[in-house]
């Protein structure tokens, strides 16, 4: 079992099982081209990068806001930027105690079908606490979609759809599978780590692998 360094994360408090599903009593609308669009647009660098990096998180958790503040854009700059990266965003709405973590997922989703996945995904961290709390945050992901430029009636329709929700549920489902049971949870090449690390932490964990991957071939 992979071994996870616990700094400091939102952990899971209730069964993996409480993780979202669609919902049976209303059929998903399922768009195969949107679905692929998103899948896509949730990625990040070149493809001749040497090391992917794997980021389990969830835009209501705090301990993924403030990696995100301190971290992501040390990463975006000195790596995905440089080729030496390629980067994945997935899913994990802690929703037992998130309860917008869900909605928050599904819009960034619909976003990434419009090929603006990570404006909207920095736009919804930094806007974390004016949404957290709210006991309906759609105005407020419509008001961001509008920031973020996005086509926002086609951002509304797949909001109100839930076109996207079988990403989100997806990712979920591999977050389970591969042991991630908080958030913001990492997978850099062959190392898995979890929680809140410094830009040196991280960037170190990411310079051994670039090291393992010249020194294989790969």
């Amino acid at each position: 079992m992979r071994r996870l360094l616990a700094i400091a994360a939102c952990l899971l408090t209730a069964q993996l099982g409480a993780q979202p599903k669609p919902a049976a009593s209303k059929p998903l609308v399922y768009d195969t081209a949107l679905v692929a669009r998103a899948d896509s647009g949730r990625v990040l660098g070149s493809d001749k990068a040497k090391v992917w990096v794997i980021i389990f998180s969830d835009f209501q958790c705090p301990y993924c806001k403030a990696w995100h503040d301190q971290v992501d854009d040390v990463l975006r700059k000195e790596y995905v930027n440089t080729g030496k990266v390629r980067v994945a965003f997935l899913n994990y709405p802690l929703t037992s105690i998130h309860k917008n973590a869900a909605a928050a997922a599904d819009a960034a989703m619909c976003a990434a079908s419009q090929r603006k996945f990570w404006a909207f995904h920095d736009a919804l961290f930094a806007s974390q606490e004016q949404w957290a709390q709210l006991a309906d945050p759609s105005a407020a992901f419509e008001a961001l979609a509008q920031k973020t430029a996005l086509d926002v009636p086609a951002q509304k329709a797949c909001v109100a759809q839930k076109r996207a929700r079988v990403l989100v549920d997806a990712d979920a489902g591999r977050g389970v599978r591969a042991g991630v049971n908080s958030t913001p949870s990492f997978f850099i090449g062959d190392t898995a780590v979890a929680g809140l690390m410094t830009a040196p932490e991280f960037t170190r964990i990411i310079d051994k692998m670039l090291v393992k991957a010249a020194a294989s071939g790969r």
